[in-house]
């Protein structure tokens, strides 16, 4: 349990570092946000269609 949480400290750290390069980019284009939307619904997409078999393997 405590590795677990351990690797969610490291991603956390390392995705507060990477915001902070981000912000610190003066001229970061508009479209930048586009990748990441399109990576959240490629997730949620995923997350449904896992529920999707689960819940047929139930039926």
């Amino acid at each position: 349990m405590f590795g677990r949480l351990g690797n969610v400290y490291v991603l956390h750290l390392a995705e507060a570092k990477a915001q902070q390069r981000r912000l610190s980019q003066p001229g970061r284009p508009v479209d930048a946000n586009l990748g990441v939307f399109l990576r959240l619904l490629g997730v949620i997409g995923l997350g449904l269609c896992a529920a999707g078999l689960v819940s047929m393997m139930v039926a």
